[in-house]
């Protein structure tokens, strides 16, 4: 073993080293996509931010899940659904005006958290969402969190804990079905 951890009959290229000492999320967030603007600006917490318009289906995200969200609308595009994602920002005070006109438009509902399914932020958003604007939904809300089991520290272990592109492309299909 040297110093550095690796056998000396192997060497580790620099971004394998750094995915393993991070973990996924860590290289996830650095290559998300960059929106921001130069100079000095203000972002409206209290106001959810429409990210990508769509007409079918609904889905909800915040910080590394709302790039995963895009993702995934950019598939289900690719098979004639139209995703309309939105970066919910804020949890209290909740944008219900935006989130429930994009509801009563599509009628249905997938929600992205990276967060346990349990007692996650998701059930929250899906309790407002149906006390707001319940009736204009088609079908039951889909939420796409990670298992109820501790947070991993391996990234294999941690790719299969945390919501995904697949998952989220998924739920929404399974949405589409009523």
């Amino acid at each position: 073993m040297t110093a550095s951890g690796t056998s000396p009959n192997r060497s580790r290229s620099p971004e394998i080293e750094e995915t393993l000492r991070q973990g996924r999320s860590m290289t996830a967030a650095h290559s998300a996509p960059r929106d921001i603007p130069e100079g000095d600006y203000t972002v409206p917490l209290h106001k959810a931010a429409v990210r990508r318009e769509g007409s079918d289906v609904t889905i909800l995200a915040w910080l590394l899940m709302l790039h995963y969200s895009l993702q995934a609308a950019e598939q289900l595009a690719a098979e004639g659904i139209s995703a309309e994602v939105i970066d919910v920002r804020s949890l209290s005070p909740l944008d219900l005006e935006t989130i429930g006109a994009s509801v009563r438009r599509t009628g249905r509902v997938v929600i992205v958290e990276e967060g346990p399914k349990t007692g996650g932020v998701s059930a929250e958003i899906a309790a407002s969402v149906m006390e707001e604007c319940g009736e204009y939904l088609r079908c039951p809300i889909r939420r796409v969190a990670s298992a109820d089991v501790p947070v991993p520290f391996t990234p294999v272990l941690e790719n299969a804990y945390r919501p995904d592109v697949p998952r989220i492309v998924e739920a929404a299909l399974e949405a589409m079905q009523f």
